[in-house]
């Protein structure tokens, strides 16, 4: 008796999951919806608005817009960590939109040079899902005509009113930067990356994201990197050129080696390392140490982990952290660069991977670093490894920039079939204890 009541409620289940689409309801067109998938539909036509540095709009047009109730614009912010956003917007009987980007909001800061990919999908009640192919866009300043010249894995874009000249002079320390940095790091990149070079520091300023008044005025930019994103803006204007392309490019290059772990990098060693592999030093780093140890005013290293303070005090934390670079190359070579970065990915603090790769806390390092102040004040005699290259890179030379919109997480309600699929294994045990 009780097998041929077991058999009945698995039947009825069973005959539940047949229900036909338009009997069960909504859910039920949710899942018939998830099964098919979204179809291309070449009668939506999408075209890019570039507002730099505001953001983008989506202009999206179609005698077919009309038949749908939602448009959803999905794009990725291509990169380290491949960001992704969405907007979304509800059709209101009309054949055109326009959805916005804003690249000026915090957390939302899209650098030039970032290569933006897109695709758009729309939906209604009683119309199926479409969707459009997938597209590139890359966000450059659409007030200059920009040309590029490339390597195998660097692109540098420069606008009409940058010499050429300038643009292969930074390509060549970007290159020696990374013949230099690359086999100490033991890393080898795998994707492209970008630098935009502007010749006007008036320009380049105003489409830098915020800082305060006070480095504003009183400390010029010359560069700033966007790991993120894989690109970095340069001031092409300077006799500095390949000083602060060579310094930028190293923070790439050290944040693409660490991976995803690369937040975790302390100010001291993110900029000591960017300087310490640069190849054309211009920074005069040395003096404001110089008279910050002296006059007792230079920060332990593990206050260090981001620089604050007066232009001065800014310019003694740069110093230090290329110090103590030089000194830990000094003392334990240059291959422990690589042991470093690996040990930040493993452990559970930064103390600890100090401590993993040369057996010495922070407190240890500083003491030993100002044990050798003085006597160990020029970089070391390099030659680099003969291993394969791993994983390295930098980061700005004066602020990091992070993320914007988080990806979507839109789930599809549970219908009725799906309900009962879960609900008649504990009705049958229901059963069979009555």
């Amino acid at each position: 008796m009780n097998y041929l009541k077991n058999l009945f409620l698995f039947a009825f289940c069973m005959c539940t999951l047949a229900v036909p689409a338009e009997l069960s309801g909504n859910s039920a067109k949710v899942l018939n919806s998830a099964v098919t998938g979204p179809f291309q539909d070449s009668s939506i036509q999408v075209q890019v608005i570039n507002k730099f540095p505001q953001g983008i709009e989506f202009e999206i047009n179609s005698p077919r817009l009309a038949l749908f109730t939602d448009v959803k614009v999905t794009y990725q912010v291509k990169g380290q960590g491949n960001k992704t956003g969405y907007r979304t917007q509800q059709v209101a009987g009309v054949d055109s939109l326009t959805i916005t980007v804003d690249s000026q909001r915090a957390g939302t800061y899209i650098p030039p040079g970032t290569t933006i990919s897109y695709y758009v999908e729309a939906w209604g009640e009683n119309t199926a899902k479409v969707k459009t192919e997938q597209k590139d866009f890359l966000y450059l300043d659409p007030n200059f005509e920009w040309r590029n010249i490339t390597s195998d894995w660097l692109t540098i874009y420069y606008h009409d009113q940058t010499s050429t000249k300038n643009a292969e002079s930074a390509l060549i320390a970007a290159q020696e930067t990374a013949d230099f940095a690359l086999p100490i790091f033991n890393h080898t990149p795998q994707e492209q990356f970008h630098l935009v070079l502007y010749t006007s520091y008036r320009d380049m300023e105003k489409i830098l994201p915020f800082r305060s008044s006070a480095t504003a005025e009183n400390l010029m930019t010359q560069g700033m990197a966007f790991t993120e994103e894989r690109t970095a803006v340069i001031y092409a204007g300077s006799r500095s050129l390949m000083s602060t392309t060579s310094h930028e490019f190293m923070h790439l290059l050290l944040h693409d080696a660490v991976g995803r772990f690369h937040t975790r990098l302390p100010a001291w060693l993110d900029e000591g390392l960017a300087e310490f592999g640069n190849q054309y030093a211009a920074n005069d780093y040395a003096n404001p140490l110089q008279r910050a140890v002296e006059s007792g005013t230079d920060k332990h290293i593990k206050f260090l982990n981001t620089f604050s303070g007066t232009p001065e005090e800014i310019i003694a934390a740069y110093g230090k952290g290329n110090a103590i670079v030089i000194y830990l190359a000094s003392e334990f070579g240059v291959n422990s660069f690589a042991d470093l970065i690996s040990n930040f990915r493993t452990s559970l603090s930064n103390e600890q991977a100090f401590q993993r790769t040369y057996g010495m806390t922070l407190d240890e390092i500083e003491l030993g670093w100002k044990e050798s102040f003085g006597t160990e004040s020029k970089k070391p005699i390099i030659t680099p490894p003969t291993s394969q290259p791993e994983d390295k890179t930098e980061r700005s030379m004066t602020t990091t920039v992070s993320g914007s919109c988080l990806p979507s997480k839109e789930r599809p309600p549970a219908d009725l079939a799906t309900i009962f699929v879960f609900l008649a294994p504990l009705l049958i045990l229901w059963r069979n204890t009555v």
